[in-house]
């Protein structure tokens, strides 16, 4: 909402000799232009009418922001000061879609508004027969006006979690051991212990004003840090890290230990019903990782001096960037001790 406040001074008065007289008698046809940043315009009609008083307005013409208000009073008197003031509602345009961090810059005195007005110099030589001298139409008048600059931004918080699913699987040869986890990325919310937890409720994420991620892809990067030493304490490498979302039918993602991948997210578009919130705004967002690991590190003899389990501990990481709507908890982990097979 912007507040325009404006003064049109008193007349100045002319010494006609016998007496001292107002140069005009009235303001005519006043009016105040405002000037908008691209992306802004002035709320429609009929939120208008709600906060324009006194005043009627004009939209700019094409491919120009500036929006003319003229005084409802086509002829205010001069004789003293008149003061004035209005509230517009101002609409950003793209709402909901627009990425945060996106500044409006408003200029300032003339930049941001003016206001013009015609008025008709008054001939009094002859009190009995006052007449009309020069008219100065359109008179524009450069103002003080200064509003701050805006940044949008949505109040979305992120966060992931994961959790190891079933029990490990180890293939009909005994090669290889997969550990299974599922992988959630959504709002942030809290349980009924004030522990951070994924939000799952559709509603939540119907709220106005949310925004798709500033990726042009709408995706989010992760990164899989698995941990796991064998007995020696030596790390065990990961044969392969397969990341599969649960959503879209879409394939199976391939990554590599410590390295970052990039991962659709799933958007509101047929997710969330009987809201205005943009479709592809990011939605709550299930994968399954299935992490493989040779099998024989996990084997102990019955007669093996050794036989404490393996700790497996599976982290996630992820940082949405500044220029991403949003911010995101960075860290969770899966950990899991397991115990040997014995042959």
């Amino acid at each position: 909402m912007i507040s325009v406040n404006y003064i049109l001074a008193a007349a100045a008065l002319y010494n006609y000799g016998e007496q001292v007289q107002p140069l005009f008698d009235t303001y005519d046809g006043t009016e105040i232009v405002l000037y908008l940043p691209d992306g802004l315009s002035v709320a429609g009609k009929d939120e208008a009418e709600n906060t324009l008083q006194g005043v009627t307005l004009k939209a700019p013409e094409e491919g120009e922001n500036n929006w003319t208000f003229c005084l409802d009073n086509t002829a205010i008197p001069a004789s003293s000061d008149t003061v004035g003031s209005f509230q517009v509602a101002i609409h950003v345009e793209d709402n909901g879609v627009l990425e945060t961090n996106h500044v409006f810059d408003f200029q300032e005195g003339a930049g941001l508004m003016e206001i013009s007005t015609s008025i008709t110099i008054k001939d009094r030589t002859d009190p009995n027969d006052v007449k009309d001298g020069v008219t100065y139409e359109d008179i524009t008048v450069p103002t003080d006006s200064t509003f701050p600059d805006l940044k949008s931004a949505t109040d979305d918080q992120w966060h992931i979690s994961k959790s190891q699913t079933g029990t490990p699987a180890v293939d009909e040869d005994k090669n290889e051991i997969t550990f299974s986890y599922t992988l959630t990325v959504g709002l942030l919310g809290q349980n009924e212990n004030g522990e951070p937890i994924v939000v799952s409720d559709p509603q939540s994420y119907a709220r106005l004003g949310r925004v798709p991620f500033a990726t042009d892809d709408n995706t989010i990067s992760l990164t899989e840090i698995p941990t796991v030493n064998d007995r020696e304490g030596n790390p065990l490498t990961a044969k392969s890290i397969t990341i599969t979302p649960q959503f879209d039918d879409l394939e199976p993602i391939i990554a590599e230990a410590n390295d970052t991948v990039e991962l659709p997210v799933d958007t509101c578009q047929g997710n969330v019903t009987g809201s205005d919130v943009d479709g592809l705004a990011p939605y709550y967002s299930q994968y399954g990782v299935e992490v493989v690991y040779d099998y024989d590190k996990f084997e102990a003899e019955y007669y093996d001096e050794d036989q404490d389990a393996i700790k497996v501990d599976n982290t996630i990481c992820n940082k949405i960037s500044e220029e991403q709507n949003g911010s995101m908890d960075i860290f969770c982990s899966s950990e899991k001790n397991v115990r040997p097979f014995h042959l």
